[in-house]
């Protein structure tokens, strides 16, 4: 397993610069709002297998285009969920 050294952005945790995330799978929650839309484009951008866990009351993924993008596999369900 590949070890970034990771820094705070507004993303949250992000690689450091000249850094990337690149060929792994990712499970992402809140991907589909305005924040996660940023992030899913990112991995995308770089190859990654991608599973979105939203609640889907905001699906900005849609404006910015990524639904049914290739590596995306998107789970609606909310956490609180039993």
């Amino acid at each position: 397993m590949n070890r970034l050294s990771m820094s705070s952005s507004a993303y949250g945790l992000m690689p450091s610069q000249g850094e990337t995330i690149s060929g792994q799978s990712i499970f992402l929650t809140g991907g589909k709002g305005f924040i996660g839309t940023h992030l899913v484009k990112r991995f995308l951008e770089h190859r990654n297998q991608l599973t979105i866990f939203d609640n889907g009351h905001l699906d900005s993924l849609q404006y910015a285009g990524l639904n049914g993008a290739p590596g995306l596999q998107i789970i609606e369900g909310d956490v609180r969920d039993r």
